[in-house]
């Protein structure tokens, strides 16, 4: 569920064009950021979430800036996202600009989902090693350009909006920016708890499809014995990546692959009595 957007096509946009030419309705959905507090050169993630929806979706797009001189976004993940399972993800990264787009197939009935909060999707940035202390906003763009056709003067609107289930009526949520303070300073251990994740995720890989390193990502909302197992499809055991003690927080192992062969894989996460596996694919 998970595509850099590189171009769009007119089957993909038809949703969210028809929702950006038809006039805003009143929405009491919620769309925001999570806020982080990070040390220079850390890597770290920011989750986007929807709250109080009460429509049923049929496409999402969320496009976000921020001051990029000291903080890059890498990659953008829709793992455990609330996006249904027909329609497909899409992101786009222009230096301190990210669009994320929800988008389904044109097919009749439309195809939609109706949750009343969950998560969006991830966002993977990068603070710079030699950033001062300083606090970075990511806001929302909310911009129009007005073109003319047929003698009528529309307006295209690239802002936060989600398409109702027929795909023709912008729904415009309240947008929280979320803002990422870079601290030189920044110790984030098991008594911080406002920086510790609150529920136990295993990320989807990046990138993937991959060759031949990969980066497996995970959180863990208290200290735990972590294990970290790489598999082949017969079930045999190919690498362990970490197997030992780590405190709450955010972390990641990288897999090199350069020996294994062509095909996929799967990784399992295993913390005291949880356990998550995910599938990825190994190209040559």
């Amino acid at each position: 569920m998970k595509k850099k957007l590189m171009v769009f096509t007119i089957t993909a946009l038809v949703c969210i064009f028809a929702a950006s030419m038809a006039s805003a309705q009143g929405y009491s959905g919620r769309v925001f950021l999570e806020n982080k507090e990070v040390q220079p050169g850390e890597s770290f993630i920011v989750r986007v979430y929807l709250s109080d929806n009460d429509q049923s979706i049929s496409s999402l797009r969320i496009p976000i800036k921020f001051d990029d001189t000291y903080l890059t976004c890498t990659y953008v993940d829709f793992g455990g996202s609330i996006i249904h399972n027909d329609m497909t993800g899409y992101y786009e990264i222009n230096g301190g600009e990210v669009e994320i787009s929800y988008i389904a197939p044109v097919v009749n009935p439309m195809v939609t989902f109706t949750t009343d909060s969950g998560l969006v999707a991830t966002l993977y940035f990068t603070a710079d090693v030699s950033a001062p202390d300083v606090t970075i906003a990511i806001d929302s763009a909310n911009e129009v350009t007005q073109f003319s056709q047929f003698g009528t003067t529309f307006n295209l609107w690239h802002r936060v909006e989600l398409a109702d289930n027929s795909g023709g009526s912008a729904l415009i949520p309240t947008f929280e920016s979320g803002a990422v303070e870079i601290r030189s300073s920044t110790a984030v251990g098991d008594d911080n708890d406002d920086l510790r994740p609150t529920t136990f995720e295993l990320v989807q890989n990046y990138p993937n499809p991959f060759n031949p390193t990969t980066t497996i990502s995970f959180a863990l909302p208290e200290k735990a014995t972590v294990r970290l197992d790489v598999f082949n499809v017969l079930g045999q055991s190919v690498a362990t990546l970490i197997n030992g003690e780590l405190p709450a927080g955010e972390h990641s192992a990288v897999w090199d692959a350069g020996d294994s062969p062509t095909g996929v894989y799967f990784y399992r996460l295993k913390a005291e009595k949880e356990s998550i596996t995910r599938k990825m694919l190994l190209l040559k």
